[in-house]
């Protein structure tokens, strides 16, 4: 069986598969697109390298997996990703060919986001900075990048209008489709439903042995760069208002 886990940046699908992590049959192929140096993905690394990208490439990879009824394949793609084997004149009113895979063979989907997306947007920007201080501190520079709060916080609220946009158009993508877990971040990590809520995703996937969520990934209060107040009278009179409480 395979689980595609489809998310946005920033919300850390770790958090989510690390769930079933003591089950022998679950097995967490990450991010299979990450071509990043050193840390190519499996299905790059595996399938793809030093080829080109080839949508009937990704279907051999996905029968292959498909032919181990042994395992739970958890196979983590990134929003950016989905449009990996379309041609640069793609038309975005039609579905992308890999969800048109998933679709036709009624694979199952984790389709996550933040609930609340403006702290989502805060998360991402706060874990690119940490690993930039990392960066600069090993190559013996000044460390956190010097910004302003007015800055970064109007560019975190354009992020997070551009994410909510971008999962509408995935989540409309798959409006049809009746083997979709519908989930939101802070859901499988926060509150008093958080361990009931990963039963349910676990019972989904056919996976009992649960471990708890990794508390790393939590995100308890806005980070001390964020403008709260401008934040609260850019979005007031908006839909999205209720982001910045």
């Amino acid at each position: 069986m395979i689980v595609f886990c489809l998310a946005d940046v920033g919300c850390e699908a770790g958090s989510f598969s690390g769930c079933f992590r003591k089950d022998p049959t679950f097995v967490d192929l990450g991010e299979i697109f990450c071509s990043d140096t050193g840390a190519e993905g499996h299905y790059v690394k595996k399938w793809e390298m030093p080829s080109a990208p080839s949508i009937s490439r990704f279907d051999e990879y996905l029968e292959f997996l498909r032919g181990d009824e042994r395992h739970f394949y958890w196979l983590d793609i990134k929003f950016h990703d989905l449009n990996r084997f379309n041609p640069p004149q793609f038309d975005l009113s039609d579905p992308p060919l890999i969800i048109q895979r998933i679709v036709d063979k009624r694979d199952a989907i984790l389709l996550v986001d933040w609930a609340n997306p403006l702290r989502g947007a805060c998360f991402k920007i706060q874990s690119l900075e940490i690993k930039s201080s990392h960066v600069e501190k090993s190559e013996g520079k000044a460390g956190y990048r010097e910004v302003t709060n007015t800055s970064l916080t109007i560019s975190t609220i354009r992020s997070a209008i551009k994410r909510r946009g971008t999962f509408r158009v995935v989540e409309n993508y798959l409006v049809n489709h009746k083997n979709v877990f519908r989930l939101d971040y802070e859901a499988i990590l926060e509150g008093d439903d958080a361990t009931a809520v990963r039963a349910a995703l676990g019972n989904w996937i056919g996976v009992s042995i649960l471990s708890e969520s990794d508390s790393r990934y939590r995100i308890n209060d806005w980070p001390s760069w964020f403008d709260l107040d401008l934040a609260r009278s850019v979005l007031e009179g908006t839909s999205a208002h209720w982001w910045a409480t």
